[in-house]
C-alpha cells in the first residue's frame, strides 16, 4: 500500500523586482497569516491560462508558495502571474482574487 502525503508550505516569501532577473534590495517580505497564505494560493489556483505569445512588461513581483516561484503584476485592472520555470505561459488573476492580493501586498 502507497501512501501520497502533500505538503504545503505555510508562509508566502514576496520581493519586489526591478526587473525578471533583478530584485529590488530589502524588500523581502514573508507572510504567515493562514488568510493571506490562502489569498495567494486562491489567486493560483483560480487564474486562468492565455493563449498566444507572452510579451510583457517586468513583473513587479516575485513569490514563492508551496516550493514554486512565480512572477506577479498587479494594476488597476487585475492581475496577472507566471511561473518563473515557464515564461511562455502567462495567467490572468480574476478581479476579486487581484484586488485582495493588492490589500495584501500593498
Amino acid at each position: 500500500m502507497t501512501v501520497l502525503v502533500a505538503c504545503s508550505e505555510n508562509n508566502v516569501k514576496l520581493n519586489e523586482l526591478v526587473s525578471f532577473s533583478k530584485v529590488k534590495t530589502e524588500t523581502e517580505k514573508t507572510y504567515t497569516d493562514e488568510l493571506e497564505v490562502e489569498i495567494f494560493r486562491n489567486a493560483i489556483e483560480h487564474a486562468i491560462k492565455l493563449d498566444g505569445i507572452v510579451d510583457v512588461v517586468d513583473p513587479m513581483y516575485k513569490f514563492k508558495l508551496d516550493g514554486k516561484e512565480y512572477f506577479l503584476w498587479l494594476h488597476d485592472a487585475g492581475g496577472s502571474i507566471m511561473e518563473t520555470n515557464d515564461t511562455h505561459t502567462i495567467y490572468k488573476l480574476l478581479e476579486e482574487d487581484a484586488k485582495q492580493l493588492k490589500e495584501v501586498v500593498n
